[in-house]
C-alpha cells in the first residue's frame, strides 16, 4: 500500500499500470486471508478469551509474589509508587521527583 502511495505521489498517471497490478495485488492477498485464516470468528473469539484467562492467572500469581515479597521485607523495603509507575513505563528509578520519592506503596 505505501508503494502504491509512493508511485502516485512520485509519478502520478505514469505509474496507473503498477499502481493497478499492485492493488490486484492486495485484492489476492485480501482473499486468501478472508479464506484461508485456520479460525473462524467465534473460534478467534474463544481463543483471545482463553489468552486473557491465561494472563489473569499470571497476573494473580504474580500479585500474590509481590504480597508475600512486601510482608516479608516490610513497608519500608518497597519502592515509592511513583517508581512503579516509572519502571512500568521504562523510565529510571533513580530520577524521582521529590513528592514521589516521599510516597510509599
Amino acid at each position: 500500500m505505501a508503494e502504491r502511495w509512493q508511485l502516485f505521489r512520485d509519478r502520478g498517471r505514469s505509474a496507473l499500470p503498477r499502481i493497478i497490478e499492485i492493488s490486484e495485488r492486495l485484492a489476492e492477498i485480501r482473499k486468501a486471508m478472508d479464506s484461508g485464516f485456520p479460525l473462524d470468528e467465534p473460534e478467534a473469539q474463544e481463543l483471545r478469551e482463553q489468552i486473557a484467562d491465561r494472563i489473569q492467572v499470571v497476573h494473580d500469581i504474580e500479585s500474590d509474589a509481590v504480597d508475600q515479597l512486601r510482608s516479608i521485607m516490610g513497608e519500608r523495603a518497597c519502592l515509592p509508587s511513583a517508581t512503579w509507575r516509572e519502571l512500568a513505563i521504562g523510565a529510571s528509578p533513580l530520577v524521582l521527583s521529590r513528592k514521589s520519592a516521599n510516597s510509599w506503596v
